[in-house]
């Protein structure tokens, strides 16, 4: 569960039979065989991880709200509390927070959201500094979805232009990178319809990211196909990260 950790097979005694059924026959089909297989390791790596996550190394300094978004980066925090268990170098964590689709009521619906965002964060960093791995962690908030500039209906619909934000211990931050449109009438030369399209690419958040991760110049290319096309340092995000 990504809100209160690994969930032991031993909660579902009903579906205890049937897996151990399942993983302890040899199929002749190489998709059976492979699909059981991953099954006995995805349940034998959910009890190791839920005793390294329940040792006293996996234990957290901070307190957590109960909102999801907290909920979520605590049990990241644990899972990092833990890593000399663990023997990881470096990991990669996923947290969502969906209902965001706000056509309208602005204020009364995103306000809220930016509430939890900034409580669980600030536990979060908090925890980080305790265990003092700040300095190497990078959080980089993203969605799939920006907004158009013209109305449709009760308010904006979905677009390209949007905004994105990167954090974290060795970020060169209290920035803006990008710029704002000195034109945003129908005549612009980035509006597309009812789009706007955006000055700064995608990839300009992931470049600094991906170098600070240990991407070598020669692989970024592969990695972010489309950098080529913005060539200047604010577009690109190079120095985003400070140090490794």
């Amino acid at each position: 569960s990504a809100y209160h950790g690994p969930v032991r097979l031993s909660r579902y005694p009903h579906l205890q039979a049937d897996i151990n059924e399942l993983v302890g026959s040899e199929s002749s089909s190489i998709f059976g065989e492979t699909y059981a297989r991953i099954l006995e390791n995805s349940v034998e790596g959910a009890e190791d991880l839920m005793r390294i996550l329940d040792s006293d190394e996996a234990q957290l300094s901070t307190s957590f709200g109960g909102h999801w978004v907290s909920l979520q980066l605590k049990q990241v925090a644990k899972v990092i509390a833990a890593r000399r268990i663990l023997a990881t170098e470096r990991d990669v964590f996923f947290i969502h927070f969906n209902g965001w689709d706000t056509h309208f009521q602005i204020d009364e619906d995103v306000a809220p959201k930016w509430a939890h965002v900034d409580a669980g964060l600030a536990s979060f960093v908090s925890e980080m500094k305790a265990q003092g791995i700040w300095e190497n962690v990078t959080f980089a908030m993203g969605s799939e979805f920006g907004r158009t500039i013209d109305s449709n209906g009760g308010g904006t619909d979905h677009g390209w232009g949007g905004n994105t934000f990167v954090m974290g211990g060795a970020v060169n931050g209290g920035r803006i990178l990008g710029r704002y449109p000195d034109d945003l009438s129908r005549s612009s030369e980035l509006r597309l319809h009812r789009s706007i399209i955006p000055s700064t690419s995608w990839e300009s958040m992931w470049n600094g990211i991906a170098e600070w991760f240990g991407v070598e110049d020669g692989a970024m290319e592969t990695v972010l196909p489309n950098l080529r096309n913005f060539a200047d340092c604010q577009d690109t995000g190079c120095g985003v990260i400070t140090q490794g």
